[in-house]
Formats: structure tokens, sequence, C-alpha cells
């Protein structure tokens, strides 16, 4: 017997492992409060992280920033001084110089006096490195250009401290006075002129000053002249004889009354009445 063949197949079977990750959607932890940072909040895929604004840095509880003082390391690269501020620092110069492009080295200025006087009318200034004008005593800065001197109106404010009058000159308060008065010795207050003082003012009795004028009047029984000092004695008898009926003479500005021959006086003093003969 012829011995038989048989032909087995054989099937291989590849099995792959698949895992398969459900994730849960990404929580933005920036959104609320910022999520604790001081500045900026970045959200990432499950996580979040803080970060600081320029010239701040990170400090180690990772949330809070705080300000990088520039100036500790080499001075900023300032050549001169190194003014540190919140969030950054800048570079200055000392009087004199200035700032050169870079923002850090300086250079020596030409001074701004040097040409022209600076433009300034009066006085150059660049003491402070900056050329500024200023006026004389006296003057004061033109507002509109800064460069010019005017006349300073000195009387402007509380009259100069002038009692009466005040004129501004050369720039200074000078004060005078109204008539009747005179400067007092602080050249500023005023005082009544005593036009009674010297020789009773030129009147002949009574003197009073008004407005620093004098004023003249007489004594009882006298009446002033037309040149308004002398006295002159009043005639008692200018106008109607005094009240007499025939003569009249002024005695001390009184009248004094007489009669004519053939007559007597009446008891009032003035009357004249016929005598009484004895024959």
């Amino acid at each position: 017997m012829k011995p038989r063949s048989f032909i087995f197949q054989k099937e291989v079977i590849h099995t792959h492992l698949i895992h398969v990750v459900f994730s849960a959607p990404d929580v933005n932890e920036c959104i609320l409060s910022n999520g604790g940072c001081h500045h900026h909040c970045c959200n990432t895929l499950g996580s979040f992280y803080c970060r600081c604004n320029p010239g701040y840095k990170l400090n180690p509880d990772g949330r809070t920033c705080s300000d990088i003082d520039e100036c500790e390391m080499h001075n900023g690269g300032c050549q001169s001084k190194c003014i540190n501020y919140d969030g950054g620092y800048s570079c200055e110069c000392l009087p004199g110089q200035r700032l050169h492009t870079d923002g850090r080295t300086c250079i020596d200025m030409v001074s701004q006096c040097n040409i022209n006087n600076g433009g300034c009318q009066h006085t150059c200034d660049d003491s402070h490195g900056r050329a500024r004008c200023r006026c004389r005593q006296g003057y004061r800065l033109n507002p509109l250009d800064g460069r010019t001197c005017e006349a300073a109106n000195s009387c402007a404010r509380d009259n100069g401290g002038c009692a009466q009058r005040c004129d501004t000159i050369a720039g200074r308060p000078v004060c005078s006075c109204l008539p009747g008065f005179q400067l007092g010795r602080d050249g500023k207050t005023c005082n009544e002129i005593d036009a009674c003082a010297r020789d009773k003012g030129g009147c002949s009795h009574l003197c009073q000053s008004i407005n620093g004028r004098p004023v003249c009047s007489c004594l009882p029984g006298y009446q002033l002249g037309r040149d308004g000092k002398t006295c002159e004695e009043f005639d008692a008898c200018a106008r109607d004889k005094g009240g007499c009926t025939h003569m009249c003479k002024s005695v001390q500005s009184r009248p004094v009354c007489s009669c004519l021959p053939g007559f007597q006086l009446g008891r009032d003093g003035k009357t004249c009445e016929g005598r009484v003969s004895n024959f």
C-alpha cells in the first residue's frame, strides 16, 4: 500500500492591544482670580503657570512678582548714575553732561550760554545743565518767550507797600504822598503835615492844620482879612453906626456911642436925647 500524503493549513492570527484613554476637558485655571498670579496667568493643558512683567522676577511662591533692581549689577550699565524704579531703571548724568543716544553713557555738553548768551536778554544760567534766562532786579521774565525781560510792576500787589501813591521806577516801588502829607522815615507811610508848626502857618491869630494846609481864624472882635491870614479889628460901627443915634466909635470891636452937643446919651447907651435946660 502506498503511503498517503496530507496537507495541513496553518492560520496565524495576530492580535494588537489598543489602549483607549478617555480624558476630561481642560480647565482654565486662569479664569478664576487670574489663577492667583500677581501679573500674568498662562494656561496649559491640564495646568498653568504665572509670569511677570518685564523688569520683575517671579518669587519662590511661583505666583507673586518683585521688582528687579537692575542697578545692583554693574550699575545697570550706566556710566554715571543709575536710578532704579518699579519695573525698570534709567541712567542720569552729572550737571554739565547729557545722556548719549545709547541711554547709558554721558557726554560733556557745550554751554548754550556761550552762544549768543543763550538768546537771553539779560543773564543766561546753565548751572543745572540747561540754559535758563534770568532777569536783573526790577525786571521779570516775559512768560511768552522766556528770554526777554520786562519792567516789573512793583506796585501791582498791595500798592507796593505804599500808604498812598506808588510809582514803579527801575522795577522798584517808589512811594509818595498826597498834598498835605509827607513821607515817613520808612519810605512808605504818609504822615499829615502840621501846617501850623512853623510861624502858625502865617496866621495872625489862630491856626488849624487841615489836610496839611493852614486854616486861619481870628480872636473875638477881629475878622479875617482878604489874604486869609491876617486878622483885622472888627469895625463895629460899619453897619448902621453900630446902632448909635449920633456918633459911633469902634473900640475893641464894640460900638461906643456919643451924642452931638446939646444932647445926652440915653440909658441904652445908643440913643441921644435933648438936654433939659436949667433956665
